[in-house]
Formats: C-alpha cells, sequence, structure tokens
C-alpha cells in the first residue's frame, strides 16, 4: 500500500498520533442536549445533522474522522493534496465530495478538521482563512497543543472558533490505508479550550466525539503538552534510540535479525511511524519533553548501576540522589562518573533551580529505604529486582484501571523508591 502523499511534507495529513473508557466528556461538561446554544454554534447531535464538515488531511487521522462523522453530519467534505487518497475517501463512502486542488470548498463548511502535520498547520490555518465564514468552527488533530494555539490566534479570522484537539489514537501506519472509522472508540480525545474562544468553542466538539466513542478530556495547552511529553513523546525518543543502537551493533551482531522477539518488537513499535511526524512533535514539544528525557537518564543511571551490582549496593544504601560513581565508589560497568560532563550538567541546572538532582524544588528529598530484608537469596532483597518488579507492576497498574496509581501504590512491599521528579514547569 502506498502512503498518500498527504503524508510528505507540504501537504496535507494527519498530525495526531499517540497512545481510555468511551462515549464522555471528562473534566467539564460537554454542552449536552439537541439545541443548547454555547455562544458559536448549537452543541447536541442535531446541530451536526445540519452541519458541513471540511476534513482537511485525509491520512489515518483525518480519514478516520471523516468515516466515523458521516453517519452524523449533514455532509462531509474531504481535501488532501494527494488525488489518491480523496480517491480512496470518496470509494470507501466516508465523504460526499472532495478535492486535491486547494481550499476553496471550505468555504461550503460549518466545522473545520485540520489534520496535517505540526510544521504544515500555520501554511493550512493561512491557506483556508480568506474561506472561513464567521461562526465556522476549527479543530486541529496535532500531537502539540500550545503552539498550535498561539497560531490560531495570530491566523485565523475574528468570529472563527478554535479549539485545539489530539485524540490518543493514532498508530506508526500512516496514509489514506490506514483509516479505521473504529480509531477512535475508547481512545481519550483532548480538548484544549483557550482564549480568546474558550469552552464554549469546544462544546460542539465534544458532543460529536463523545457520540464517536471517544473518552472526551478538557486540558489546558500546556498541561496537554506537558503530559503527552511523557506519555507518548518520551516513548518515541526512547524507542527510536533503541532502534538505532540496534542498528549501530548490527555489523557486531549477524544473527539480530534472526534474534529478534516480542521485546524488541514490540519496544520500537512506535519508532515505525512516519519519520516527519516524529520530528515534528520532537521538535515542537521539547521544551516539555527535555526534563522527563534529563529525568530518564537518571533513571537509566539508576538501573545500570544496579544491575551492574550483582550482590547490590557494596555496603550503603541507595539515595534519592541520581546514581552517579562518587569518588569512594569503585566505577562499575554502565555507571557513569561523577566526573561525566553530563551529569555535572544536569546536576549544576538542578541545582540553579534549587534543588538536588530529582528533587523539586522547596521541597525535602523523600527518605528511599534501603533493601527490605527477606529470606536468603530471595529476590525481595535485591535493588534491581524491586526497581524491575515495581516498574512492571505500575505499568500493569495504569494499563488496567487507565488512572496513574498514587504515591506507594502500583508495587509491591520493597519496591525499589525513586526519586520524585523534578516537575517541568518548575523553577
Amino acid at each position: 500500500m502506498t502512503p498518500a502523499a498527504a503524508d510528505v511534507p507540504g501537504s496535507f495529513s494527519p498530525a495526531g498520533a499517540g497512545e481510555g473508557g468511551a462515549g464522555e466528556a471528562v473534566g467539564r461538561p460537554s454542552g449536552g442536549g439537541d439545541g443548547e446554544d454555547d455562544g458559536f454554534a448549537r452543541t447536541g447531535l442535531a446541530a451536526w445533522r445540519r452541519r458541513t464538515l471540511a476534513m482537511v488531511g485525509l491520512g489515518q487521522i483525518g480519514g478516520s474522522l471523516a468515516a466515523a462523522a458521516r453517519p452524523l453530519a449533514g455532509r462531509v467534505l474531504g481535501l488532501d493534496r494527494d488525488p489518491a487518497a480523496v480517491a480512496h475517501a470518496r470509494r470507501s463512502g466516508w465523504i460526499d465530495a472532495g478535492s486535491s486542488g486547494g481550499f476553496e470548498p471550505v468555504a461550503e463548511a460549518d466545522a473545520v478538521v485540520l489534520a496535517v502535520p505540526i510544521s504544515a498547520l500555520e501554511d493550512v490555518m493561512a491557506g483556508i482563512r480568506p474561506y472561513l465564514r464567521p461562526g465556522t468552527l476549527v479543530t486541529d488533530t496535532a500531537s502539540v497543543k500550545a503552539p498550535v494555539v498561539a497560531a490560531a490566534r495570530r491566523l485565523l479570522p475574528h468570529g472563527v472558533a478554535f479549539a485545539g484537539g489530539h485524540p490518543m489514537a493514532g498508530t506508526e501506519r500512516w496514509g489514506a490505508g490506514a483509516a479505521d472509522p473504529a480509531l477512535f472508540r475508547g481512545r481519550t480525545w483532548v480538548l484544549t479550550p483557550a482564549a480568546p474562544w474558550g469552552e464554549p468553542a469546544a462544546a460542539p466538539w465534544a458532543s460529536l466525539l463523545a457520540a464517536l466513542g471517544a473518552r472526551v478530556l478538557f486540558l489546558s495547552p500546556d498541561e496537554h503538552d506537558r503530559h503527552v511529553a511523557l506519555t507518548s513523546h518520551l516513548p518515541l525518543l526512547v524507542a527510536a534510540a533503541l532502534a538505532g543502537t540496534a542498528r549501530r551493533a548490527a555489523g557486531e551482531l549477524p544473527h539480530l535479525a534472526d534474534l529478534v522477539a516480542g521485546g524488541f518488537r514490540d519496544t520500537t513499535r512506535v519508532a515505525g511511524g512516519h519519520p516527519l511526524l516524529g520530528r515534528d512533535m520532537l521538535r515542537a514539544n521539547w521544551t516539555q519533553l527535555a526534563p522527563w528525557f534529563e529525568l530518564l537518564r537518571e533513571e537509566l543511571d539508576r538501573l545500570a548501576r544496579l544491575a551492574a551490582c550483582p550482590e547490590g549496593p557494596s555496603g550503603h544504601a541507595l539515595t534519592g540522589r541520581s546514581p552517579v560513581a562518587t569518588a569512594g565508589d569503585a566505577a562499575a560497568p554502565g555507571a557513569v562518573p561523577a566526573s561525566s560532563g553530563r551529569r555535572q550538567e544536569g546536576s549544576a541546572e538542578r541545582t540553579a533551580a534549587g534543588a538536588a538532582p530529582g528533587q523539586q524544588p522547596g521541597r525535602a528529598a523523600a527518605p528511599v529505604p534501603g533493601p527490605v530484608p527477606g529470606p536468603a537469596g530471595h529476590p525481595a532483597g535485591d535493588p534491581l529486582y524491586r526497581y524491575l518488579e515495581g516498574a512492571r507492576r505500575f505499568r500493569a497498574a495504569v494499563l488496567k484501571t487507565g488512572s496513574t496509581p498514587a504515591p506507594g501504590e502500583g508495587g509491591g512491599p520493597g519496591e525499589e523508591s525513586a526519586p520524585p521528579p523534578h516537575r517541568p514547569d518548575a523553577g
């Protein structure tokens, strides 16, 4: 299957990607019944049956949304620079009409979805501007929200109602052929209402998305970006780094391809996505991503230190600080020496912020328990075992319940405690 040209630089394509309950709005009311006026437009599903929805970008996200919304909207128009993507959507019955020649069809729309890469959004906003009527609803699907909202403030005309959006539902596939009408069922769709439009601009979208089976969550743009930096963008960075490591090592491992199993395949899955979308999200959200990346470095160092000590820590308890080798420690394999420039820089940054590495400014370092006593040879006495078991249980709790375990939950007795994280927005 040939990827749509909608997914290459300078053309229309889906930008939302990621990784839920269904059919509800979380955090704020979605604006409910069939006739409630929200200041821009009526919010209920009856109003959508009278609207024309224009989908700019018919890749995986845009195509999926067009297909899912078609039974609920009065008309659905599809725009994509790739004629094959438009033809595919027409053949599949996902749109009523389509165009690959320009933005003119937007003039017919009451609501517009911009399902394009982050790097193309400003050009697309400028391109549709002449065709937007007052009262038109506009949203997007990009995985970073603060810069998109800022661009909308600059580029969209007065009287248009904009609400940022991000479906946590993409996969590593792309293009019109990857579209799926069921893609959003049970998945979180974040809406980020912001000034000057506010929540009234988001309420009509919340009604539609909940009807599609999505779990609608209202967040501020910055709050969204801080969260997805950890849950979506950092995993991409890790997956790409692991794949890059394997690429560098391939010359020394002639049987690498024969020995790739589920662990490597699952961990690197998101690295199989379109590199344009990955590049855009990492660069656009680096300010929020960088502190989590630094925390990941600390955790990798800490984990390496535990793995390099078969008998556990040599005579000292783990501390809440970054696990670097001190002057009195033997340099274990995988440990980062205290003289490492990278770690010194990280420590200097945190000290300047008024906190030790891994410690939130203004708060005392949390006490970190030492090994929990257990029968001789029992793994509960092994810090590395406790670290891995704690990580496993935390992951299982998050995936099973869909909520973040409270501190101390999600791990068994004796789980290795981690230093408190440095919040990305802390000074």
